[in-house]
Formats: C-alpha cells, sequence, structure tokens
C-alpha cells in the first residue's frame, strides 16, 4: 500500500489549494504527516530486517536519488523568505549531524572500506571530527 491515497497525492501535487474547503486541507496534511510517518518507520523496519539481496533492491542509489536530492540537499539559498530559509538550513543541517554522527560509530568507516580506512585513519578522524563540529555549531548558531 503507498504512503498517499490518489486523491492525497494529487492534493500534494497542486500548487495552490484552491477548491480545497479548510476543512480538507486540514484533514489532508494531518494525514499526509501521519502516514509519511509510518511509511518511514516501515522502511525503517524493512532495512532492519530485510535479507541484502531484498535491500540492495530496494535502498540503492536509483531508488533513493531524488529523494535525497529533495530532503538532504535542497538548500534554495535564493528562496524569498528568509524565515522559510532558515527553517529548511535548520532542518537539513539537523539531518547532515545526525548522519554524520551516525558515521562516527567505532567501527564504522573500518567495517565499510577497511583499505582505505586505513590508508586514511589520522586524517579521516580529524576531518570526521571538524565535520561534526562544524555541522553542530551551525545548528545552533541563531544566523541561519
Amino acid at each position: 500500500m503507498p504512503v498517499l491515497t490518489k486523491k492525497m497525492e494529487k492534493y500534494v501535487l497542486k500548487k495552490t489549494k484552491v477548491g480545497y474547503t479548510n476543512e480538507h486541507s486540514s484533514k489532508y496534511n494531518r494525514r499526509i504527516i501521519e502516514y509519511a510517518k509510518k511509511g518511514i518507520e516501515q522502511l525503517t523496519l524493512l532495512a532492519e530486517n530485510l535479507p541484502e539481496e531484498q535491500l540492495e533492491e530496494i535502498f540503492n542509489r536509483d531508488n533513493l536519488r531524488r529523494f535525497f536530492a529533495n530532503v538532504l540537499f535542497k538548500v534554495e539559498p535564493n528562496m524569498i523568505d528568509e524565515k522559510k530559509r532558515k527553517k529548511r538550513r535548520r532542518r537539513i543541517l539537523e539531518l547532515w549531524h545526525t548522519i554524520v554522527f551516525a558515521m562516527r560509530t567505532p567501527g564504522f568507516a573500518a567495517h565499510l572500506a577497511p583499505e582505505a580506512y586505513e590508508a586514511i585513519k589520522t586524517r579521516e578522524q580529524h576531518d570526521e571530527i571538524a565535520a561534526f563540529i562544524a555541522i553542530r555549531s551551525a545548528i545552533l548558531h541563531e544566523d541561519l
């Protein structure tokens, strides 16, 4: 079952919400958040429990490229609304902080790419810590 119903998908894709009552918009917006969160929970369940062969078919570059481009990289520096731009930057920085923090798990790099890790381990540790500190301080900085 998809995350969104066909009607909800049509609502999301419509630039202006003309033709929808406040009640319908409110209902759709609540459901979109609820269904999306449930979808993320279910994807996590799959990631934690499926064998590698199935994970390879689901969580790959082709399937996730658009998702990452819009969730992790869509900064839009020319966004007119300053408040929305700051909010988006903060959300993206918080996600990157989470990713960098997860990558700092002991042994992560060594298990993922052992040869490369050995070759650059001293430099990598310093770069990792610097990136972690830079992202965290950007999140905490009030003038994003």
